[in-house]
């Protein structure tokens, strides 16, 4: 019981999708390293991921504590003391450090550091300012260049390009979808997060009411990160196949954004079709991904968050998806 619940403290079932994003930057700074470089990379990557997501609880605990929806989650309810947890993010955070500093080279060491440091921005400041929201779910660019720095040496334009579609991806679920999701409680609570500074409501009958400026800000968001995606297309040779099948899943998502307006403000649905929406983001990276690397590895860049999942949820919460 005590172990599961220092595993959902540092949400761990959750660590697969920051490991998607520093190694989609190694398939695309040398797909053909070696294996024991991939694993060294994990060995970094894991605990400086876990570090930062319980880090992120342990900032949280006063306004989680005010969220009945997170009753359950370890700190809230007292099973990992507060002080056990700041523990833990220290060990976990200096354990990345000093393996990457013994594994890795020293060129890519600078990009570990600017992911702590972005990291950081976004656990101390991300509900506070909604700009530092943005700028703190950078550590999903630089984590994408650590890991292409690890194996190739250099930053090139396509591991920029790559890195910024992780950016995009990550950004539009905690700033856009997170809003939604927890629009009710971060009004209660005095934060300012794009849904409660850009006139999102919701009605008597519970149903949400994105304002125009709301709507707008998320399909101009959304609407970047699919025009890159057609130029990362472009640049792999412009493959009609690959062309309809990014064309097919911006459909599909896009008709899922539409929905938003007419769902309930039901904190456990709208999570459960957001979680959707993100699967269907982290498959079209690998689509993309496929242009540049062997295709076994382009669809390990879509299943490692996917398999993560699969694997820790029974573990660490039974058979229930978490409501975090």
């Amino acid at each position: 019981m005590v172990f599961s619940g220092y595993l959902q403290a540092m949400r761990f079932h959750a660590v697969g999708i920051s490991l998607s994003y520093v190694m989609i930057g190694c398939f695309i700074g040398n797909p053909l390293t070696s294996l024991d470089t991939y694993l060294s990379v994990l060995l970094v990557a894991i605990p400086l991921s876990a570090a930062g997501l319980m880090a992120n609880d342990v900032l949280d605990l006063e306004v989680d504590r005010t969220n009945p929806d997170l009753s359950q989650k370890p700190l809230v309810s007292g099973i990992v003391p507060k002080r056990n947890a700041s523990i833990l993010v220290v060990v976990l955070l200096l354990s990345s450090i000093i393996l990457s500093l013994l594994l890795m080279n020293i060129e890519s060491f600078p990009w570990l550091v600017a992911s702590i440091l972005v990291g950081a921005v976004y656990n101390l400041w991300n509900k506070n300012h909604l700009a530092l929201n943005f700028l703190g779910n950078g550590y999903a660019f630089t984590f994408c260049i650590y890991g292409g720095v690890v194996v190739g040496g250099t930053i090139t334009p396509l591991l920029l390009l790559f890195a910024f579609g992780c950016y995009m991806r990550l950004t539009i679920g905690t700033v856009l979808e997170g809003s939604i999701k927890d629009y009710e409680f971060d009004k209660l609570s005095g934060c300012r997060t794009a849904g409660t500074m850009l006139g999102m409501k919701v009605l008597r009958n519970g149903k949400l009411a994105l304002s125009p400026a709301f709507k707008v800000f998320m399909y101009a968001f959304d609407s970047i990160y699919w025009v890159m995606a057609v130029y990362i297309v472009y640049l792999g040779g412009f493959s009609f196949i690959h062309l309809v099948i990014i064309g097919l899943i911006a459909i599909l998502m896009v008709g899922m954004l539409s929905r938003m307006p007419s769902m309930y403000a039901d904190r456990l649905v709208l999570r459960k079709a957001l979680f959707s929406y993100e699967v269907l983001g982290q498959l079209s990276l690998g689509v993309l991904l496929s242009l540049f690397s062997p295709l076994f590895l382009a669809f390990l860049a879509f299943a490692i968050p996917s398999g993560w999942l699969g694997m820790f949820i029974p573990i660490v919460y039974g058979r229930r998806m978490p409501t975090i």
